[in-house]
């Protein structure tokens, strides 16, 4: 998600479809695939001034 952004971004597209990367073939939980899109998103609209172990420990993103 945070990838697919960046380059939406880097080659100037205004409108793009995103799938729910994992979600039916990957068997990954909707819920979880909403909080991954949500922190990608996140994090280019209010980018970190770093990403190191203990940012992303703080997400908890795997429960």
């Amino acid at each position: 998600m945070r990838t697919t952004l960046m380059l939406a971004m880097d080659n100037d597209i205004k409108s793009i479809v995103i799938p729910a990367f994992g979600g039916l073939c990957g068997g990954v939980p909707a819920n979880k695939v909403c909080k991954m899109m949500w922190e990608g998103y996140r994090q280019i609209m209010n980018p970190p001034e770093k990403i190191d172990w203990d940012y992303a420990n703080r997400y908890k993103l795997e429960e």
